[in-house]
């Protein structure tokens, strides 16, 4: 099974957290897409991501600043491996690509000098080589110049060849500007850039000035214009034949050094192309540790024993969603081994969230993360699978059908060390079959290597031995007493400010307490129905 599939994804609200990392690059962005998660055969590889995460996050909590200058260089950053693979072909680099692959090394050389300046050389997974050798190869004749030309020095007769041409050029111009001011002198006009001048036909004046210029000749004529040309003679047809030909030796000799640059970057493709590696993963890595710094993550501790310890763990986006409707946010404390662990609870007690913020913390700290928590321990799943009750169903089935097809798969894979997350059990059916059903899975995934966290409102569930119980502490009557009177209508807000959103392990099988009547109330229910439901309850708890 993947280890998060593009539901589960969706579900826990792990896609929207990645995407808040912003790498500045070509180069990250890549590797920030196809990042994969560690899995538990690379616990050595997860740690060390983690210790660098925690320096470089250490470091801009107290300096938020601190990366800007490496932001901005790995902003410029070009992704040459294009160059790098034509270099390997017949094909000759231009001077464009010689550019990029000169930019490349000049930034790379900056952000080696910055992270030496910043004592982050460590966080590399390898010494970066800044191939000096190819740098130079590219910079002949230029100075430190930051642009990219065949200079002189490239070859002994550039120079040369140059210097025929420019005179050559010269000469042609010398002629072209003699022209342009005995015509700008007789009739105030200038050739265009392609040498020719166009008279409208009225003009007669003008066309007969222009036609008594012997330098000149009708080169179009059309119903609206008259178009003239210099005359090229004898003399300027040898010139220009002169230049067509120095300008090919001179093509001739760049096309060679050109070859032969393009034969530096192919001899040095392994080291270019590992520029390119440490240069992506350093940007990504910025920005993983941007996004840590600013959601205050802690290092996850790695154990041994297949337990998931969470200590004050927060879910971002339900929190962000909470805290922004002016509630407070209660984060989750709980302690999962392996086999199945049942959650009961109120509605709209939180027992959701708890399956969305166990799934999306170990998602995060195995994809590399620090994690929003006081404190996070946990062996390495080989995969996260959740069903919520939200859950977009496969097209054609109903909700309990889509059920029944998550849960034959994770039945499938249940030799493997996963995390699964059920909520709601078997709801979508009858509840004598739903319940039965529901017993029979769990009973299957118990003792099983995954960690299986499942939430249900079945009674009979809450009766089952061997597996680990959690309960929501639910509706805090006392202080909904103490905020509602007659003079307070009962709503959504009271209810939530009321609520005691944390877990509570439950040692023996318990009788599941509910505040449904309450909620309904609280939801705008009608008065006499819930009069009724309330007398239903009652007369049902005494009657056992």
């Amino acid at each position: 099974m993947q280890f998060l599939t593009a539901d589960t994804r969706g579900q826990l609200g792990f896609g929207e957290i990645w995407s808040r990392i912003k790498p500045v690059s070509a180069l990250g962005r890549s590797l920030h897409r196809q990042a994969e998660a560690f899995l538990p055969a690379q616990k050595g590889q997860l740690v060390e991501e983690w210790e660098r995460l925690a320096l470089i996050s250490a470091v801009l909590r107290e300096n938020p600043k601190a990366c800007v200058g490496l932001k901005t260089l790995l902003s410029h950053v070009p992704d040459v491996t294009d160059c790098i693979n034509r270099s390997l072909t017949d094909s000759t680099l231009s001077d464009a690509d010689f550019y990029s692959i000169k930019k490349l090394l000049r930034v790379a050389r900056d952000i080696k000098g910055e992270l030496a300046r910043l004592g982050w050389g460590g966080v590399l997974p390898a010494p970066l080589d800044v191939c000096p050798e190819v740098l130079d190869a590219l910079s002949v004749g230029q100075g430190d110049s930051e642009s990219f030309y065949l200079a002189d020095a490239y070859h002994e007769k550039l120079a040369e060849i140059r210097s025929k041409r420019f005179a050559l050029e010269d000469k042609l111009t010398q002629r072209r500007k003699q022209v342009e001011d005995h015509v700008f002198q007789a009739v105030g006009r200038v050739f265009s850039t392609e040498d020719e001048l166009a008279v409208s036909v009225s003009d007669q004046e003008t066309i007969a000035v222009l036609e008594n210029i012997p330098q000149l000749v009708r080169s179009e004529e059309t119903p609206d214009c008259v178009k003239f040309r210099l005359r090229l003679d004898e003399s300027a047809r040898e010139l220009q034949r002169e230049l067509r030909a120095v300008r090919a030796e001179e093509e001739q000799r760049k096309a060679r050094v050109r070859e032969r640059l393009t034969g530096v970057i192919a001899e040095q493709e392994e080291r270019l192309r590992k520029i390119l590696s440490i240069l992506g993963f350093l940007d990504f890595l910025l920005a993983k540790a941007e996004f840590c710094a600013s959601c205050g993550g802690v290092k996850p501790n790695l154990r041994d024993d297949g337990v998931v310890s969470i200590c004050q763990g927060r879910h971002l986006l339900l929190e962000e969603d909470v805290t922004g409707r002016g509630l407070a946010y209660t984060p989750i404390d709980l302690e999962l081994k392996r086999g199945v662990t049942l959650i009961t609870g109120p509605n709209m007690g939180g027992k959701t969230a708890c399956l969305e913020t166990v799934g999306l913390l170990l998602a995060m700290a195995q994809f590399g993360l620090l994690v929003p928590a006081e404190k996070l321990e946990f062996s390495p799943r080989t995969f996260i699978a959740a069903r919520l009750t939200a859950a977009d169903n496969p097209k054609g089935l109903s909700s309990f059908a889509g059920e029944i097809a998550f849960i034959r798969e994770v039945v499938r894979v249940s030799d493997q060390p996963g995390l699964i997350l059920l909520d709601e059990i078997a709801h979508g059916t009858n509840p004598t079959e739903g319940a039965a059903i529901a017993q029979a899975v769990l009973e299957r995934l118990n003792g099983q290597p995954p960690i299986t966290l499942v939430t249900t409102h079945y009674p009979a569930l809450a009766q089952l031995e061997g597996m680990g119980q959690l309960r929501i502490r639910g509706l805090d009557h006392a202080r909904l007493a103490e905020m509602w009177s007659e003079d307070t209508e009962l709503d959504l807000e009271l209810f939530h400010q009321a609520m005691d959103y944390r877990l509570e392990p439950v040692k023996e099988p318990h009788t599941l307490k509910g505040d449904v009547v309450h909620l309904a109330e609280a939801l705008g229910l009608d008065e006499k129905i819930i009069l009724r439901a309330q007398e239903l309850v009652k007369r049902g708890a005494e009657h056992g």
